[in-house]
């Protein structure tokens, strides 16, 4: 069992180019984890739409972040501060227009 973010299956290729810009740096596979898994040896793939929880933990992560931002930027520095909330924002905004989802699978084997 493991969670993933991914790009909503589906996409035109410029809104799939955006989400893999907006998402983790493992956004951007070039199949279906479903395919990955089933290539692989397992059975019984079962995938979970979790994208609501994942935009409520990019929420708390937001407003976490402004909420320690001087110890933040104490931290890591301004630079990296601003960077960090850039991308999250970027996340938060594909996420709520559709692009980013995160899926929980479950297979055996």
């Amino acid at each position: 069992m493991f969670h993933t973010i991914q790009p909503t299956p589906g996409l035109s290729p410029s809104s799939r180019r955006r989400a893999n810009r907006n998402g983790p740096p493992a956004t951007a596979v070039r199949t279906s984890y479903q395919s990955l898994l089933t290539t692989a040896g397992f059975v019984d793939v079962e995938a979970r739409n979790e994208t609501v929880e994942y935009r409520a933990t990019q929420l708390r992560w937001i407003a976490a972040g402004e909420r320690h931002e001087a110890a933040l930027r104490a931290a890591i520095g301004d630079e990296a501060y601003e960077q960090g909330r850039r991308e999250s924002e970027a996340a938060l905004r594909a996420i709520e227009d559709g692009l980013l989802v995160r899926y929980r699978y479950s297979a055996t084997r």
